[in-house]
């Protein structure tokens, strides 16, 4: 298993004020679709490339012919 990208991040203060803009967007984006303070809320975050690549090379693999056929 691959390890998670790094942020290049190089203070505390720049990392705080990345969370802070990040969190205070996802809580924008919450309120906007009618999420009372109540209700709870799952986060899940994922990183890196697909397993499935790995276990099919056949996964999205007419993805970039599919994309390249549509923008004529």
């Amino acid at each position: 298993m691959e390890k998670p990208p790094k942020i290049a991040i190089h203070s505390p203060l720049k990392f705080r004020y990345y969370m802070k803009k990040k969190l205070s967007m996802i809580l924008f984006c919450l309120r906007k679709v009618g999420v009372e303070p109540t209700d709870k809320i799952i986060v899940a975050c994922d990183y890196g490339r697909s397993w499935r690549k790995a276990l099919s090379k056949e996964y999205k693999a007419d993805r970039k012919e599919q994309r390249d056929k549509h923008t004529d």
